[in-house]
């Protein structure tokens, strides 16, 4: 460790890529098919994961609250287009809601219960909204997938308790519950 950071050397990089090699040559020895994926997949991600580090140190240097709010607006609208392309079945036209629940998740964590300073705080604030996002996409996607499963098997259910006047929630409750 040097300074307030870690530094992962070469030959740390080495050692990952060798054991994604040893992953990729057992499933192609097992014919699973997925060895050239694998790779590809560890040196995509490597590449990401390098731009985001030069990204952030360059925010976390500067210390500018405009820079950190549009590093977190990126980080949100990506999010969303992540949690709707793995949410299958999901109808058009939900990217709003999805953005607003992100950024209420986002700033409540941040704001009530961590409460940084200063408020902006890049070396806290840019961190934690990965780490957040990372989660609660995956969980928003499979709750949105569920829902609009359960809506879809209820379909008849649904359209005859709307037919005889429920409302909307009244009609979706056991499928949001």
């Amino acid at each position: 460790m040097s300074g307030n950071y870690y530094s992962i050397d070469i030959w740390g990089l080495l050692i990952a890529l060798f054991m994604v090699a040893v992953a990729a040559g057992i499933s192609e020895a097992m014919r699973m098919g997925i060895g050239k994926t694998l790779l590809w997949s560890a040196c995509r991600a490597l590449l990401q994961l390098c731009a985001m580090g030069f990204i952030m140190e360059f925010v976390i240097k500067s210390n500018n609250p405009w820079l950190v709010l549009l590093l977190v607006m990126f980080m949100l609208i990506a999010a969303v287009q992540i949690t709707l392309s793995r949410a299958k079945g999901v109808p058009k036209g939900l990217a709003g809601p999805v953005f607003l629940s992100l950024l209420i998740m986002i700033s409540l964590v941040t704001e009530l219960i961590i409460r940084p300073q200063p408020w902006y705080a890049p070396q806290l604030v840019v961190p934690l909204t990965g780490m957040l996002l990372g989660n609660t996409v995956s969980a928003l996607a499979v709750g949105l997938n569920r829902f609009f499963e359960s809506m879809k098997e209820r379909r008849d259910e649904v359209d005859t308790l709307l037919a005889l006047g429920a409302t909307a929630w009244e009609a979706a409750r056991p499928s949001i519950v």
